[in-house]
């Protein structure tokens, strides 16, 4: 048996801009998913397949199927979250498998589904250690994207990812531990399909980035993120880089889609996907509006960010 494990991500700056070739800053969570991979003697007289189960956070199948390995065909094909394993198989070279041999695939996600903490990631991942694949060319095949996450998911640690013609690049990047001590993520319940969000937008900010003062301004304000030596400054380049998007794209911050006030030195800043999965508040905040964040899961941002 092998056991292989990738860690969920957070991207603190960077979405959509990152799909056009800026760099996104983002950091791995101590929550992840697991794989546990067996290879077997096939009985005789049976054909050798391929057992792919899929378990949540509380050890629940969510999926589950049987791949035969001589017909090329699902015993179930009525399932369509196969769709992204089925891709993956037909990546896979024929000198991995071995001859009358089958496998069991066993995944077990650390957190919820709907969380935007990267199950589709970390299962790219998991699927690129076991069967030995390249984890960005896999990504573009299955789900496209920058593979921002995909990295954090393979490395483990916090990086500065950027995209460009030759490829996907990243570097190490630190967040100080004491520039975040007073922050939250807040889990809104509701997951966001960020491949859709994302195309709906693209083409607007391929013209905005496409004017060189607009480009400027927003790498200006990631430079800053990334090279923050103190909470404040670090707190309002995000804030300046949230209302960035929010003007240029049209699109709602937090504070206008809850109607939500802002409060001097506070923070509230879409995590991911605009709309959905996560915001990131900071202390101030938080207090200044106790009774709306009541009703969601509240998370420090130390306990659930790993900075190794």
């Amino acid at each position: 048996m092998q056991t292989f494990f990738a860690p969920g991500k957070i991207l603190l700056a960077g979405e959509y801009t990152v799909l056009l070739g800026l760099e996104a800053h983002a950091v791995p969570v101590k929550t992840g998913q697991w794989l546990e991979f067996f290879a077997y003697t096939t009985p005789e007289n049976q054909a050798p397949t391929v057992h792919f189960k899929a378990l949540d956070m509380d050890g629940e199948i969510w999926l589950e199927n049987v791949y035969d390995l001589d017909s090329d065909a699902w015993r179930n094909t009525q399932a369509p979250e196969l769709k992204a394993f089925d891709a993956v198989l037909r990546s896979v070279s024929d000198e991995f498998w071995e001859p009358q041999t089958s496998y069991r695939l066993e995944t077990r996600l650390e957190f919820g589904r709907e969380t935007g903490l990267g199950s589709s990631s970390t299962f790219i991942a998991l699927m690129s250690q076991c069967f030995r694949l390249d984890p960005q060319k896999l990504q573009d095949e299955i789900f496209g994207g920058s593979g921002y996450d995909v990295a954090v998911a393979c490395l483990g640690k916090p990086l500065s990812f950027w995209r460009n013609d030759k490829g996907a690049h990243y570097r190490p990047w630190r967040l100080p531990l004491e520039l975040s001590q007073n922050w939250h993520v807040v889990f809104l319940g509701e997951k966001v399909n960020s491949r859709q969000s994302v195309s709906a937008i693209l083409q607007k900010m391929q013209e905005i980035l496409a004017e060189p003062f607009y480009k400027q301004q927003f790498e200006r304000v990631l430079n800053i993120v990334r090279d923050a030596e103190s909470t404040a400054s670090l707190e309002a380049a995000l804030e300046m880089y949230q209302m960035l998007l929010a003007q240029l794209l049209e699109m709602e911050t937090p504070y206008k889609q809850f109607d939500l006030k802002p409060v001097k030195q506070g923070l509230c800043k879409w995590l991911g996907a605009w709309g959905g999965d996560m915001l990131l508040v900071n202390d101030t905040f938080l207090r200044s509006e106790s009774v709306f964040f009541e009703s969601f899961n509240c998370v420090p941002w130390n306990e659930i960010v790993s900075h190794e």
